[in-house]
């Protein structure tokens, strides 16, 4: 493959990357306008001016938020399905879907837990200015409003589906086929930092994502970096229940935390420890296979237009 394949191999893959987040934030975007309008049409009556119809969207968002994030994911769950059942392709074979071994089950989660310890533990001793960390404190009031069961689905469960669905199982995925494990993680990653439109998140959205991209392939399954993720997203659930501590304790605890996370990556990126059961090495992970331009690979490889 000569340098002008390459390059056009790549503007195709990254177009698709693209396609895939326009789909993804495209479809809250829709079933959230849909869904606010079934909900606050009732009740125009009773809103005479401006500012009691700003009162009122605010009231029916914030009351209503966790049933609207559950319903938002369970429509781009069943669009990708359709899509791919549309086109007889198997999603969870798109995706990447394989059992782990033993100690992947254990490992990623671990991983999650540990990460999510490090990060939410050092970003808070950065020196950030006031309108970042108050922007971030109410997105987070915002996500934990709510009964608590309908938090867990969404914040442990959904989510991290649906996010580790597009952007390791298809984004990250597609990127693979034209670039190498940097280029691809390092870009997929930051598409995942920026959808999470909050800058103290994308920042460390974007550290985990390049942490899931490595799971991804290291297991050679979509399940190693789910597994991760939800464990990452419960461990900083239940952050906020606890109580407080001196500072050396917390650092101690960033330390202690970002020690063993090192120290469980070398080892995996060694082949020490086993994540997945991966195919054979004349078989290699779909993800990793470089799109020949022209090819009959390239015509069938036609995922989203």
């Amino acid at each position: 493959m000569n340098a002008t394949d390459t390059k056009a191999g790549f503007g195709r893959q990254l177009g698709k990357a693209f396609l895939y987040l326009l789909a993804f934030l495209g479809l809250q975007l829709l079933v959230a306008v849909v869904l606010m309008i079934v909900l606050i049409v009732p009740k125009l009556g009773s809103a005479g001016d401006p500012e009691q119809m700003t009162k009122l969207f605010t009231e029916t968002l914030l009351s209503n938020y966790q049933l609207i994030l559950v319903l938002t994911y369970c429509v781009e769950v069943l669009f990708f399905l359709a899509f791919f059942a549309l086109r007889k392709k198997n999603l969870a074979e798109e995706t990447s879907v394989r059992a782990l071994t033993a100690p992947g089950y254990c490992l990623t989660r671990l991983l999650g837990l540990l990460s999510c310890v490090a990060l939410t533990i050092l970003l808070s001793f950065l020196p950030l200015p006031q309108g970042i960390t108050e922007d971030y404190s109410d997105s987070i009031s915002t996500l934990l409003t709510g009964p608590v069961w309908l938090q867990l689905i969404n914040v442990i469960v959904l989510g991290p589906l649906v996010e580790e669905l597009v952007f390791r199982g298809l984004i990250h995925s597609r990127l693979r086929k034209a670039v190498s494990f940097w280029p691809a993680a390092l870009i997929s990653a930051a598409l995942f930092g920026l959808a999470h439109l909050n800058a103290i998140q994308s920042v460390y959205t974007f550290i985990l994502g390049i942490l899931l991209a490595f799971l991804f392939e290291k297991s050679g399954s979509l399940l190693g970096s789910l597994l991760c993720h939800m464990a990452f997203n419960g461990t900083s659930f239940l952050f906020g229940f606890l109580p407080e501590m001196p500072v050396p304790v917390y650092l101690l605890m960033a330390l202690a935390a970002a020690v063993l996370t090192a120290v469980i990556l070398v080892r995996v990126s060694r082949g020490w420890v086993i994540l997945g059961d991966r195919l054979p090495a004349s078989e290699p992970h779909p993800a990793t296979v470089p799109v020949q331009i022209g090819s009959d690979k390239e015509d069938d490889d036609d995922d989203l237009i």
